[in-house]
């Protein structure tokens, strides 16, 4: 880890986008707070993927003070493209009530 912050400090990165590999940013917290306080300072870490009104509030906690969220849930999809072969039933879309959600979770 350590290397890996190092050198995006080196190449002049001045924020690291992590779920930590995992499903989503709330399932990886351990990591990534690990990953915040050794980059403190040169560099932030923003958690991304899965960025709910919960995880972002329990990141929050553990020191993060950037986030990267669509704040999206699933809609259904109909048509005739729906279907074996073409496009999924189900697609992700920003749903707008989770916007102020999301901020009131942060502020």
């Amino acid at each position: 880890m350590r290397e890996a912050v190092e050198a995006a400090v080196s190449l002049g990165f001045r924020r690291v986008l992590t779920s930590d590999g995992a499903t989503g940013a709330g399932a990886g917290t351990g990591w990534i707070a690990a990953l915040a306080a050794r980059a403190a300072g040169p560099i932030a870490v923003m958690p991304g993927s899965g960025v709910t009104q919960a995880t972002a509030a329990l990141l929050k906690g553990l020191g993060i003070t950037q986030f990267h969220a669509s704040c999206s849930a699933s809609t259904p999809v109909g048509g005739r493209w729906v279907g074996p072969g073409h496009a999924p039933a189900i697609r992700r879309q920003t749903a707008a009530d989770l916007v102020p959600a999301l901020r009131q979770a942060l502020a």
